[in-house]
């Protein structure tokens, strides 16, 4: 899995944010290609835990599609049951995902942004953290952290 860590900004929670300039510059530089936004979201226990060692991907908080018709073929989807009854069904990154959360110190209830883009029809991530002042959870904090 590709990964470039990044700060980037994201106007309102609806909106499409931008990619960093120095991280599509990157992606370019390595033959990139077909740049993404798949999904803006906290980071959750199961995602930190090295026990886990993954990053979920629920399908309905996906933004735009990623996959080709041959990786929706062939990806393993899980279906979490909640108590509800209900199920959520999601994506998960494993690949070294452990040594990206540590690398990264990567915290609970941090906003992080999934960008995926292709080098060659290969699939590659790029992982962006969010600035703790953009992130809308965050915004009564925002007076004291820009000042």
């Amino acid at each position: 899995m590709n990964k470039i860590m990044e700060k980037a900004k994201c106007p309102s929670p609806h909106a499409t944010p931008e990619l960093p300039v120095i991280l599509r510059n990157r992606i370019r530089a390595l033959g990139g290609s077909d740049v993404t936004f798949v999904i803006q979201k906290p980071l959750f226990k199961t995602d930190v835990s090295s026990g886990h060692n993954r990053l979920s991907i629920p399908l309905n908080q996906i933004q735009q599609s990623f996959l080709t018709p041959e990786e929706s073929e062939s990806l393993r989807k899980w279906n979490m049951k909640k108590a509800s009854g209900n199920s959520t069904s999601m994506y998960v990154l494993v690949t070294n995902w452990k040594s990206v959360t540590e690398r990264n110190s990567m915290k609970e209830d941090e906003t992080v942004q999934l960008w995926s883009f292709r080098i060659k029809s290969k699939l590659g991530f790029a992982l962006v953290k969010r600035r703790l002042q953009d992130d809308p959870r965050n915004r009564s904090l925002r007076g004291i952290l820009d000042s």
